[in-house]
């Protein structure tokens, strides 16, 4: 039993990386795993060592893997999920090799999905003829065998519905970790527009930095676009290419290094093409910064509680939403942070994500009521 009287629940968060390419992924099963504990859950995250860097979340555990052409596979992962006893399944992710370990979780024990992104419209045009064979060969056996799916926003639920999934749907966001109160808050640079997150295709940036560069350097007052993250080598050489002016290239940043860079910013950018729910705008709401973003990145209540201005996707819609963000005084833009901050505090605290994740894993083993947050139709 857990402290609050509710019975326990043994979970296996399966993902196939937990490293730093996983992207938000990392964060938000990390996340997820190390909080259930509070709601009466015991959950442990695997994934594959794919070689690439951590921070590793605390707890997990990593199988050895060898890459095939265009897959990487981790034989013991397979064979040790047979023999696990955990109670529920989540899967987090599709089109890889832990979607190919979900087929052998018993089928008397239920499992949950989550797409985190991969059902929209731009991830499935994406290298489309590789996903319509992975369907055809692993996946729609796994999807058959979803008892509930996990979508993170209205958005994605929609997504899971027009692909013509008929299960109960959990529509729970990611959930963010909130810094010391009286330290967050605007940094104190006050002329930092940050970036943090993958060098991607899907995040923008080619837009994004061509719109920084047209900005009239007068009209930026002395502001910097700093970069922060990480990519492929040769997509990340063609991006500095295009930002020449007033932009600071850095790499990956964690723990204290992290919270560093968002103190120092005054502002925060996300003009995706496609989106889940962005870890990076929740942490960059929590520490009290602004947010310029796409209506792509799946937060509409970001815009309806004047915490973030629309990016929209073009050149000309983002350098529209640099203007806008850079002529505001630093007591407006101290207030949209304040927005954020408040809007993280009531619907994207991790305490309440996993409590509303724990009652989907009590309901779906019969051990609870539907919660509120799964819709049927």
């Amino acid at each position: 039993m857990s402290q609050d009287g509710k019975q326990g629940v043994l979970a296996l968060e399966l993902t196939a990386s937990l490293s730093i390419g996983a992207g938000g992924l990392q964060a938000a099963v990390g996340g997820l795993t190390d909080h259930l504990a509070m709601a009466g859950v015991s959950a442990e995250a695997w994934a594959m060592l794919d070689g690439g860097d951590g921070p590793f979340p605390s707890g997990c555990k990593l199988f050895g893997s060898v890459p095939i052409p265009g897959f990487r596979i981790a034989p013991g992962m397979g064979a040790a999920i047979a023999k696990a006893g955990h109670q529920i399944l989540h899967l987090h992710g599709l089109w890889n090799f832990a979607s190919l370990v979900a087929l052998r979780w018993p089928r008397e024990r239920p499992k949950i999905i989550s797409p985190h992104g991969m059902f929209s419209v731009w991830a499935l045009r994406r290298s489309s003829w590789k996903k319509r064979l992975a369907r055809a060969l692993y996946e729609d056996r796994n999807f058959k065998g979803c008892a509930c799916w996990h979508a993170l926003s209205r958005a994605e639920y929609l997504a899971i519905r027009r692909i013509g999934f008929r299960q109960p749907v959990a529509i729970i966001p990611n959930g963010v970790e909130l810094p010391p109160p009286l330290e967050a808050g605007v940094g104190s640079s006050g002329k930092v527009l940050l970036y943090l997150g993958r060098f991607h295709p899907v995040k923008n940036l080619e837009a994004l930095l061509q719109a920084w560069d047209g900005l009239n350097p007068q009209k930026k007052r002395g502001w910097r676009l700093r970069m922060c993250g990480w990519g492929d080598a040769a997509y990340e050489q063609k991006l500095r290419g295009l930002g020449r002016k007033d932009v600071e290239w850095k790499g990956p940043v964690f723990s204290h290094a992290k919270e560093a860079v968002f103190r120092d910013a005054a502002a925060f950018v996300l003009p995706s093409l496609s989106e889940a729910l962005p870890m990076s705008v929740l942490e960059a709401w929590s520490y009290g910064l602004p947010v310029l973003m796409s209506g792509a990145c799946s937060l509409p209540e970001g815009f309806d509680s004047l915490a973030a201005f629309d990016t929209g996707t073009t050149v000309n819609s983002v350098g529209d939403a640099l203007g806008r963000m850079i002529a505001l005084n630093d007591g407006d833009r101290g207030a949209m942070g304040v927005n954020g901050l408040n809007l993280v505090k009531e619907r994207f605290a991790w305490s309440t994500v996993a409590q509303s994740m724990a009652e989907v894993y009590r309901w779906v083993l019969g051990a609870g009521p539907k919660p509120n947050c799964v819709v049927l139709d």
